[in-house]
């Protein structure tokens, strides 16, 4: 996991604070703001989350807006306007897995996918 910071942002350079930061979280679910909340627990503040978008694409584009920071993961692609750096701290990441129907784990557009996901975190 990666935190995205506008790039315009004091927050941009890694010796910044967190603890006074608008955050943006995922909607989805409940374990982004969670995530988060732990994040900074560690740091010692709790997060100040704001606002809540439900894609990846949004919350950069709110992060660029100036709106917030968030923690993305690491296999993100780059958005105009968001610097992507390091948490503060010991490292943080996410578990994911991928399930297919039985005999559909060899259908090409799945393979594809689990192929490219294992490959961008190898």
């Amino acid at each position: 996991m990666l935190l995205a910071v506008p790039a315009t942002s004091p927050l941009a350079h890694e010796d910044s604070t967190l603890e006074h930061a608008a955050w943006v979280v995922n909607s989805r679910g409940a374990d982004d703001g969670e995530l988060a909340r732990r994040a900074c627990a560690l740091q010692g503040f709790v997060p100040d989350i704001r606002h809540y978008a439900d894609s990846l694409d949004l919350m950069a584009a709110m992060v660029a807006a100036g709106l917030g920071v968030a923690l993305v993961p690491a296999l993100v692609s780059p958005h105009p306007g968001v610097v992507l750096r390091p948490f503060p701290g010991p490292p943080l990441w996410r578990r994911a897995s991928a399930l297919a129907r039985p005999g559909r784990r060899t259908w090409p557009p799945a393979t594809l996918i689990v192929d490219a996901v294992a490959q961008s975190v190898a």
